[in-house]
């Protein structure tokens, strides 16, 4: 349990190394998410909040299913079939979804979408790849995980920028003076008195 798998088995440190980068992300996205609920909670954000907390969780739980294998082996030894998890995840998903539309929506919804549906891809691939894609030999492995990796790169990019958006600062700029090259300020003219008298 202490050793390196690498060690163990005896493999190239390189070996598999799209995957173990794909699982850097997750960690990454799940960590700022949280990191983010927090500040967002601090600063009386709490739909944010809530946000990037149930982010969190869901980049969270995804980490620990993709390094684990747990849809693929450790559930299923536990009598939870494989297409059972991918319903109840899909599940999970669409009440997230709906709950926090308002804020998906507004916060670069495109990419979102992108990551989303090349998550959606990957799980597709992944579920017709026994019938299907191993007549492929060797490329099925990499029609169904380059969409999975590239669908995790886009999640983690969404929640970094998301997470900025909320958490940064609005910068403070401090006004142009005529040595920065600012034209000078034109007061209104005072008109002169006229003596009527």
């Amino acid at each position: 349990m202490t050793r390196d798998v690498f060690a163990i088995a005896a493999l190239h440190p390189f070996t598999s190394i799209l995957s173990n980068l794909g699982i850097l992300l997750w960690m990454a996205t799940a960590s700022i998410c949280a990191f983010a609920a927090l500040c967002c909670w601090h600063r009386h954000k709490h739909r944010a909040a809530r946000f990037f907390g149930c982010s969190a969780l869901l980049s969270g739980y995804l980490l620990v299913d993709d390094f684990f294998m747990m849809h693929e082996h450790l559930l299923p030894d536990l009598g939870v079939p494989e297409k059972g998890v991918y319903a109840l995840l899909g599940g999970a998903v669409l009440i997230y979804l709906w709950h926090f539309r308002g804020i998906i929506v507004r916060h670069r919804p495109l990419a979102f979408a992108v990551a989303l549906g090349l998550l959606a891809t990957s799980v597709g691939l992944d579920s017709i790849s026994d019938p299907y894609l191993y007549r492929y030999g060797d490329w099925h492995f990499i029609m169904e995980n380059a969409p999975k990796w590239m669908g995790i790169a886009t999640w983690c990019s969404y929640y970094v920028a998301a997470a900025y958006d909320y958490v940064a600062p609005a910068p403070s700029i401090p006004p142009m003076t005529p040595a920065d090259g600012a034209p000078p300020v034109a007061f209104p003219h005072k008109p002169a008195e006229v003596d009527m008298a």
